[in-house]
């Protein structure tokens, strides 16, 4: 993959980033996405968890047969 050189940079706004190309915008992560709220129609799907920290893992999930 070949990179990029962008010619004209601007100061990012965020000291960890430093400067960034002149054309582009900073902004937060979270507009960037939308929640949705959809139910599993027979809960056959991975259950999917969502971190700043880990990004987007497969949920453990243990369930309780017996009386817990």
């Amino acid at each position: 993959m070949k990179e990029t050189r962008y010619s004209v940079h601007k100061a990012s706004g965020v000291e960890w980033l430093g400067e960034i190309p002149e054309h582009w915008e900073v902004k937060r992560i979270k507009y960037l996405f939308n929640v949705i709220n959809e139910r599993s129609e027979d809960g056959d799907e991975d259950l999917l968890s969502v971190s700043q920290y880990t990004g987007v893992t497969k949920k453990a999930i243990s369930y309780c047969k017996a009386a817990c």
